[in-house]
């Protein structure tokens, strides 16, 4: 990674980290849909259900009661109102049974609703029978002096039987869906706390990486500068990269070299002039010293001269003097 750009690299880098965290948004949002849906499913499969199934117990109940007020009726009119709101609770219970087994997702479940749902029929048909069958009545008050037959008697306790094995398939059932609902939400919490948990070293991690990626190399670069600065020209960085630090650090090596080259021309030149200016003093020693030379020549000619201008003078004085006649 250490030869790929540093711009690249930090947009990768941040890119990666936002790239995780979208990750964890969404899938604490899909975690909390789920939940939101197991939450909803529980509702409808597991409360609303419940609540009917008051209703059917109450409806059950309802006709066993009915059935005592048939029993203990005065009149025709009080027997066929009785009769009648056992065929009305029977409708009803019809009705709210096939939603039970629309709401159960198990067999057993079903199985437990088309249980009720025969035991019912069972026990209507035996008060039916019993109802037909019985005409003996007191003369006084009217009422049947016949009691409930066994088979009444062991049809309602099959119908009892068969609604509490309902409810209780119901209540295993929504105590199921509630574990798997609380199952779900601390897995979502688990696996977001996980993965929160390695976001962080991992983001910790790269920030580390990146930062020593970075000034490690540069420092190297500013080590070479300093060098460089108090006259060593030989430094060099050394870095052997191909991003922009890799660039800055070829360009500072081909810098110092360059100089290196500079001074040592500098000092070849410097030392040819100074054999120079060498072999021009001495060519100006030896032209002080000729004209010296000549100088000296110079004075000589000129005393022989002013000698021999006195010879000729003294000479001349000397001479008669010839007049003409």
């Amino acid at each position: 990674m250490k030869n790929i750009k540093m711009g690249p690299k930090l947009i990768t880098s941040f890119l990666f980290v936002s790239a995780l965290t979208v990750f964890v948004g969404l899938y604490l949002r899909n975690s909390l849909i789920t939940v939101d849906e197991n939450a909803d499913e529980l509702y409808d499969k597991a409360v609303v259900p419940l609540g009917q199934l008051v209703d059917v117990a109450d409806l059950v109940q309802e006709i066993r009661v009915q059935v005592m007020y048939w029993r203990i009726a005065k009149s025709d009119e009080s027997r066929a109102k009785a009769w009648k709101t056992i065929d009305s609770c029977e409708v009803v219970l019809a009705d709210l049974i096939k939603k039970q087994r629309e709401t159960l997702m198990t067999e057993a479940g079903k199985k437990a609703v088309d249980d009720v749902q025969m035991k019912i029929n069972k026990y209507v048909a035996e008060v039916e029978n019993y109802f037909t069958t019985t005409t003996t009545r007191c003369p006084l008050s009217g009422m049947t002096a016949i009691d409930f037959p066994p088979s009444v008697r062991i049809a309602g306790t099959e119908m009892r039987d068969a609604l509490d094995t309902l409810v209780h398939q119901k209540t295993v059932a929504s105590t199921k869906l509630d574990e798997e609902n609380s199952a779900t939400a601390h897995n979502a919490e688990r696996v977001s706390m996980i993965i929160l948990i390695v976001s962080v070293i991992f983001s910790i991690c790269l920030g580390i990486f990146l930062t020593i990626s970075i000034t490690r190399p540069l420092r190297k670069v500013v080590n070479t500068l300093s060098k460089i600065e108090t006259g060593d020209m030989t430094a060099h960085s050394g870095l052997e990269r191909k991003d922009e630090l890799g660039m800055l650090s070829k360009a500072i090596d081909s810098l110092s070299a360059r100089l290196q080259t500079i001074f040592k021309n500098l000092h070849v030149n410097s030392d040819t002039l100074a054999g120079s200016a060498e072999e021009l003093s001495n060519v100006s020693k030896l032209l002080a010293n000729g004209a010296e030379e000549a100088s000296a020549k110079t004075m000589s000619v000129s005393t022989a001269i002013e000698e021999v201008s006195e010879h000729r003078r003294c000479f001349s004085l000397k001479l008669p003097s010839f007049h003409r006649h």
